[in-house]
């Protein structure tokens, strides 16, 4: 369903690693589309992106997280993968992800989740919210000096409203529906 979204030679931004994404990507690389993944710091999932990407034969770029607001002034669309989705359409992803959509909202980019329907979290809809896992700071600076705080949350929460539509196994979905098609 997603590989038919993509047109030809489109730029598609995403963000950190998602095997569903990716799959969508490399199913439409006869389309001959340009990919920017971003580092996603502080491990680096977008290397694994990259990699998976230009193996497949992808034409691929690994960018720095900073890039984001420039690359996507000429995206042609967004595609990231989630860790959970929520009953009322939004969904939990790597950090930066909120970054990442609110920019392609803020520059009129569609933004996809390509995720399959088993990560629709039931418990959303008595209005629990995804606990955000604080990581090690070890990951961001591995001996920071005394006195330097560091923050490392390794996910983020995304608001429907940010979602075009989700790829999911049952076709694509807008996020208004992700509870009914569950």
């Amino acid at each position: 369903y997603g590989a038919a979204l993509i047109p030809k030679n489109a730029l598609i931004i995403t963000h950190c690693h998602s095997s569903t994404a990716t799959s969508v990507i490399i199913k439409a690389k006869n389309k001959k589309p340009k990919v920017i993944c971003f580092e996603t710091r502080p491990l680096y999932q977008g290397r694994r992106t990259a990699k998976e990407l230009g193996e497949a034969g992808v034409d691929v770029s690994l960018a720095v997280d900073g890039y984001m607001a420039e690359a996507l002034k000429k995206a042609d669309m967004a595609i990231v993968g989630a860790d959970s989705i929520a009953v009322e359409g939004g969904f939990v992803n790597k950090i930066g992800t909120g970054t990442l959509a609110r920019l392609a909202s803020f520059y009129d980019v569609p933004l996809y989740v390509a995720s399959e329907t088993l990560k629709v979290n039931k418990e959303t809809e008595e209005g629990k919210r995804e606990e955000i896992e604080e990581r090690e700071g070890r990951e961001v600076w591995e001996k920071a000096p005394r006195g330097v705080k560091i923050i490392n949350p390794a996910f983020e929460y995304v608001p429907a409203k940010y979602v075009t539509a989700y790829i999911t196994e049952k076709g694509i979905v807008p996020p208004q529906l992700i509870k009914e098609v569950v």
